[in-house]
């Protein structure tokens, strides 16, 4: 019988009976190798599709730059590159890795829409909270963000940043529901996609820049918009999901933004214009503040279930610990 050794099979003597050596296993099993052309063609075509599709995806990020660059000048462009690479900034930090978990997940539930639906529900009712957060503490606070981070002399980018950040929800919800046809492989429709977000930031480009640059910043998010109504439009075609639903998912992700907002800008008007920078801060960590109560103990069914879940897996550890420390005590 065969033993194995130094990398190689060496067989011992066999019984009388076998006339050849017997290997674990059995017999090794041939696989012909054989080429297809549709096969080699499919696979071409949906990797060059992908490959097409990141290649727009990454000149619609770009593009409204050279619009504004070639339409409004050099100086134009300073404030408004200053704007825009904020957002920018913080939407690689919440989409981009976002898009690579998400594209395995959905992935592997192709076959199963039910299992699809929950999880695109469950990714953007959790994405939103965050995008809607970080939207309204902009476009509130974008006078003091651009005085911390850019100084004096940068107020002018104060208006491009609110009215980009206005569409940081559209700009970083696309993510979650491209992902949905990306998953199911649908390339070419995903890259037709990319071109009319091409083609929809050029335009409120180009528009926008006729009422000077602000103007030019008010077109680009109302492209954003567009688009992201167009990918949660697909989104309803392909999974079940209803109209009613994703405008639940929003409004909620609105309404834990909406005391924060309220109460920080009460505290603003109070404080007066013309403070100093230490009073400045007090409205921005109020916002902070409120939002982590009203994630922490506002009403579950405003939250995701994610988040609800993480929620109440930490309220109960805190009860636990909370309950051994008073018996250690006693």
């Amino acid at each position: 019988m065969p033993v194995s050794g130094c990398g190689r099979w060496y067989g011992r003597r066999s019984p009388p009976y076998a006339s050849k050596p017997c290997f674990a296993g059995g017999p090794r099993a041939r696989y012909p190798i054989a080429f297809s052309r549709s096969a080699i063609g499919d696979a071409l075509r949906s990797g060059g599709m992908f490959t097409v599709t990141k290649l727009l995806n990454w000149a619609a990020g770009n593009v409204d730059r050279i619009v504004v660059g070639k339409l409004l000048g050099a100086s134009a462009l300073r404030y408004y590159s200053r704007a825009s690479s904020l957002m920018l900034t913080l939407n690689q930090l919440l989409g981009t890795g976002a898009m690579r978990v998400l594209f395995s997940t959905f992935s592997r539930m192709q076959d199963d829409r039910a299992r699809l639906t929950s999880g695109f529900d469950r990714a953007l009712s959790t994405g939103l909270i965050g995008s809607t957060l970080a939207s309204v503490f902009v476009v509130m606070f974008a006078d003091l963000i651009v005085d911390v981070l850019l100084g004096p002399g940068w107020q002018s980018a104060t208006p491009l940043m609110q009215a980009l950040f206005a569409a940081f929800v559209a700009r970083s919800g696309y993510v979650v529901a491209e992902a949905v046809p990306l998953a199911l492989g649908l390339g070419r429709q995903s890259a037709v996609r990319q071109a009319i977000h091409l083609v929809l930031v050029c335009a409120g480009a180009v528009t926008g820049a006729r009422y000077a640059l602000v103007g030019a910043a008010v077109g680009i998010a109302i492209a954003y918009w567009i688009f992201y109504l167009i990918c949660l439009g697909l989104v309803m075609r392909l999974i079940d999901v209803s109209l009613g639903r994703l405008f639940r998912i929003h409004s909620s992700a609105l309404l834990v933004a909406l005391p924060p907002g309220v109460i920080a800008a009460g505290a603003a008007w109070l404080l007066g214009p013309g403070q100093s920078l230490m009073l400045r801060l007090v409205p921005p960590l109020l916002f902070g503040a409120i939002a982590v109560f009203m994630i922490a103990f506002g009403p579950a069914s405003l939250l995701s279930q994610d988040l609800a879940r993480i929620r109440q897996t930490a309220i109960g550890h805190i009860r636990s610990r909370l309950a051994r420390q008073g018996r250690a005590a006693v």
